[in-house]
């Protein structure tokens, strides 16, 4: 394991207050630590394991993390060797949902879609 990488694991925690979901709060922690230097391209992530024993939180959640962090092009997976910093170029899609709109119909009273 890389210092960057114990780095990462010495600095990370979970919000267990938070209402942004696990997973989001490792890909926003990774996300920000490549904006602010702390990750370069080709530093080595800590295992899945690894992550999850020193977080106190599911693999399962880790693996959604990292998977989310591959997907959007920030690490990239070598069997049997580990997950890497593949770009520092953070892509993010945003999803935005409107809901509740109104109209006014005829007689003016006010109506939602």
């Amino acid at each position: 394991m890389t210092d960057n990488s114990q780095e990462f694991i010495k600095n990370f925690s979970i919000d267990e207050l938070s209402a942004t979901p696990k997973y989001q709060q490792l890909v926003d922690a990774v996300i920000n630590e490549i904006k602010i230097g702390r990750l370069k391209i080709s530093d080595m992530m800590p295992s899945i394991n690894e992550l999850s024993f020193s977080a106190d939180i599911s693999r399962l959640t880790v693996e959604k993390g990292y998977s989310e962090l591959r997907k959007i092009g920030v690490l990239e997976a070598y069997q049997g060797k580990g997950y890497f910093i593949k770009s520092v170029d953070i892509k993010q899609d945003y999803r935005i949902f409107l809901c509740c709109g109104e109209r006014l119909d005829r007689d003016d009273s006010r109506q939602l879609w």
